[in-house]
């Protein structure tokens, strides 16, 4: 008897469950690359939840997203199958296996067809840009982001038609820049910063017709050359060419163009800026060209741009008199023309702004006390200078007619010419291939782990991910402004037991915001005197930087406080969390934790150098006068050191109506530097405070400040002894180092404080110098003991421009031999 017809309904039923459960799953060719790209990358911890051993019941598209990992599915119309749409992973950059290889690389990620978005940070991919990506036709965001790729990109990339975003900042690309990278019809964000590319940026990333770019990142590369005239049908709404050798021409912009963001400060720009410039560029909001060689005077109209809100034109050879009644435009919130010539009276609209705009106009020789000022003769040198240059301009052929007549002479003796080239090229190629070096890098041992953020809706709109991924965020939008009540509820009412710290400008709470981010708040009282609007962009500023060596500010809230007669403003910062304690603690032993080695200490250095030198020249306006001490440097769970607290001191007060001097008492005195620091300027008040952190790294404690009220700068008695013949080194250098610190590593570090920590602002280096010193440092010691500390460039011996000053080495000698290079005993 056959079955029942309720019967057979059921079956029926079951049988279309379980094809349901088992064709959602995916496709094994795809869960095996992905196993199998777990394997090459070394199993990194953000993919230790897969479990490489299952052999069923692995649910890929089920493992829900965190902040260093994420994996997306499709359903196919009409079907139960899936297919992968997004993979990102944010590495560590030591984790790849030993038979690593793009090609390998690229040969599984060509088994996922459908790949949308692939973002592999970090993760310290080597070799040129992997094979077979032209494969995925589907792609519409690429970050290869913070590896060490090499090599010029591959032309096969210009099959990506459906590519959006293209991020291949911070790696090791070099070559020309091809044409076809604008004729990427989709193309809507490039961002190839921090990269060693040449040549002239194509002509077709500049017109709307070629593609559909709104943001451009070309910035600390090596280009050259005039930009190309701007089309006024631009879609670019941001462009950042900062640091690069363009130039001389100031670029010619198009009328009506869509531009907001122009930074092109550290180039060579040279001559004076169109009358016209304003006219083309009235949709501007942040103009940057600080530190070029423009001169002359500034066109008027500059000042007054509709939408201007930022405009440095600091470090460049303007010079005249500006017009008294010079007006600024209502929404200019920052003016920067320090370090010009500038001469005559301040304008009125400098002084008497009432705060709604900051102006700096200090080192030129304006007949004022207010900021610092040069005299007039300084400013009168430059113009005669300045006329003479004209002069010689004037009285020679310009290019035009030099081409001519180049072309001339060139005519008549093009044969011999031809043979002279031949002979020169060659000999200089040989000459070029018997000197030059390669670039070497040190390896890498730990490295960061900044969060990424997947949201939700990771597909529906790529450009929003590709920021979330660059930003550091999980689930939250980067520049939050927070309530009150939010910041209560995560902190539990800023409970005792959430209290992880108190510095010298609040105290700081662990918390757990809505979408479950663990986060660190940090509650600082305000002077209630203050302008709102300027410290809400100074805020709003901080909120939005991000470098992998500083914490990075999720979010922010502001709020009023009556407390008794007295009222100020309550700020909460809302940063990520890092656990791992603060640079000191990792110095001893007290808690527990394995002190760090000289190389490891070297790599802290110059990660919180690096951070603080973003701070400096990475972002518009350069933030300054931070509160550099050993106990902001933070250190992650893979040894990263990460600057904190950075933007917000002069801003602080300890409480509404508590004295400050009384607060003060309470911090250690080998840290209670303030005092001391009062008189000190700019960048030079960082670079003296950061002689104190690499003094404790290299005596394992806290260095001893005497007691010198009567002067600006203390007295530290570990420096002199170490700089005195009487005292051997070995008796005060931290002994966990002696035996495997290299001499000239020691010392280079030394002599390298010593100049921070000079009593004359001007004698100090900058932070860049001190970077350079610190990596050859860091290079030495790595190069003979095989240590291996965060990925350095090599370098040269310090720079002949920082004069370093013989300092006497007691205890120790720089000589080398045949058994090697001496180390500190």
């Amino acid at each position: 008897m056959g079955p029942s017809i309720p019967g057979s309904i059921g079956a029926v039923v079951a049988l279309l469950l379980v094809l349901a459960v088992e064709g959602s799953s995916l496709p094994p060719s795809q869960v095996h690359s992905v196993l199998r790209l777990q394997r090459l990358l070394g199993y990194p911890s953000a993919l230790a939840h897969i479990d490489s051993n299952a052999t069923q019941g692995l649910d890929l598209c089920g493992i829900p997203p965190s902040p260093v990992f994420n994996l997306s599915c499709n359903s196919s119309a009409g079907s139960f199958s899936s297919t992968i749409v997004s993979i990102q992973i944010l590495g560590n950059a030591t984790s790849l296996s030993r038979d690593f290889s793009m090609e390998t690389l690229g040969n599984l990620l060509s088994a996922l067809p459908e790949l949308e978005i692939l973002g592999l940070v970090h993760l310290g991919l080597w070799g040129s840009i992997p094979p077979k990506l032209d494969h995925l036709q589907s792609l519409r965001v690429l970050d290869l982001s913070e590896n060490s790729i090499s090599g010029a990109l591959p032309d096969r990339l210009r099959a990506l038609s459906r590519l959006e975003i293209l991020q291949l900042k911070d790696n090791r690309l070099n070559g020309t820049l091809p044409g076809w990278i604008g004729e990427l019809r989709s193309l809507r964000e490039l961002d190839l910063s921090n990269n060693a590319i040449t040549g002239k940026l194509p002509k077709s990333l500049f017109s709307s017709r070629r593609n559909r770019l709104e943001r451009l990142v070309v910035s600390h590369n090596d280009f050259s050359g005039n930009l190309p005239d701007w089309s006024s049908d631009s879609l670019l709404v941001y462009f950042n060419a900062g640091a690069n050798h363009i130039g001389p021409a100031f670029p010619k912009f198009g009328y009506g163009g869509l531009l907001q963001s122009l930074l092109l400060g550290q180039n060579d720009i040279t001559g004076g800026i169109p009358r016209d410039a304003a006219a083309r560029l009235g949709g501007v909001r942040t103009m940057d060209l600080s530190y070029n060689e423009l001169h002359g005077m500034p066109p008027a109209a500059l000042f007054r741009l509709g939408h201007i809100e930022t405009l440095a034109l600091n470090g460049n050879q303007f010079l005249g008199v500006l017009p008294y009644n010079l007006s600024l435009s209502p929404s200019l919130a920052l003016l920067d023309l320090s370090s010009n010539f500038f001469t005559g009276r301040v304008p009125a609209s400098f002084l008497g702004s009432g705060g709604s705009v900051v102006v700096r106009f200090g080192k030129n020789c304006f007949a004022t006390r207010v900021q610092q000022q040069y005299t007039r003769s300084h400013c009168d040198a430059a113009a005669r200078k300045r006329a003479a240059a004209s002069a010689a301009g004037a009285s020679t052929p310009d290019s035009h007619d030099l081409a001519i007549i180049a072309g001339i002479v060139g005519g008549g003796i093009a044969l011999v010419g031809a043979v002279a080239v031949f002979l020169c090229v060659l000999l200089r190629c040989l000459r070029q291939q018997k000197d030059d070096k390669p670039v070497q890098y040190a390896a890498s041992s730990c490295a960061d782990t900044a969060s990424i953020g997947v949201p939700s809706d990771l597909l529906s709109n790529a450009r929003y991910l590709s920021q979330s991924i660059r930003l550091g965020v999980h689930s939250t939008s980067h520049n939050r402004v927070f309530s009150v009540p939010e910041l209560e509820e995560a902190t539990a009412n800023f409970s005792l037991e959430n209290l992880i710290g108190e510095g010298q400008h609040g105290k700081v709470f662990k918390g757990k915001l809505h979408d479950g981010t663990v986060a660190a708040v940090k509650c600082l009282t305000l002077d209630s005197r203050q302008d709102m609007r300027q410290l809400k962009i100074h805020v709003e500023l901080l909120v939005k930087i991000r470098h992998r060596h500083l914490v990075g500010y999720i979010g922010y809230s502001l709020d009023n406080v009556i407390d008794g007669a007295t009222q100020c403003r309550k700020l909460y910062l809302v940063s990520e969390y890092i656990d791992n304690g603060t640079l000191r603690n990792h110095l001893s032993k007290a808690e527990g934790r394995e002190v760090l080695s000289w190389s490891q200490r070297l790599a802290a250095a110059i990660g919180a150098g690096r951070g603080i030198q973003y701070l400096h020249t990475g972002v518009v306006p350069g933030i300054f006068n931070n509160d550099v001490n050993i106990t902001n440097v933070l250190m992650d769970q893979n040894c990263v050191a990460k600057f904190t607290d950075f933007g917000i001191g002069k801003h602080a007060r300890t409480s509404c109506d508590f004295d400050a001097k009384v607060y003060v008492q309470k911090t250690p005195a080998h840290i209670d530097l303030d005092h001391h620091r009062r008189k000190l300027a700019s960048d030079k008040t960082d670079v003296y405070n950061f002689g104190f952190i690499l003094l404790e790294i290299l005596l394992g404690k806290p260095p001893t400040i005497e007691d010198s009220k009567s002067s600006v700068h203390p007295k530290v008695r570990e420096l002199e002894m170490l700089q005195t013949e009487h005292v051997p080194r070995y008796e005060v250098v931290d002994p966990a180092i002696i035996g495997n610190c290299v001499a000239e590593s020691l010392t280079t570090v030394l002599e390298i404080a010593a100049k921070c920590l000079s009593e004359e602002p001007s004698s100090r280096p900058s932070m860049e110098d001190v970077l350079w010193n610190l990596q050859y440092a860091a290079q030495v010691q790595d190069r003979v003991s095989g240590e291996c500390s965060e990925e350095l460039p090599y370098v040269s011996p310090p720079r002949s421009r920082f004069n370093r000053q013989a300092i006497r080495t007691s205890g120790i000698t720089n000589r080398k031999n045949e058994s090697g290079p001496e180390f500190l005993r």
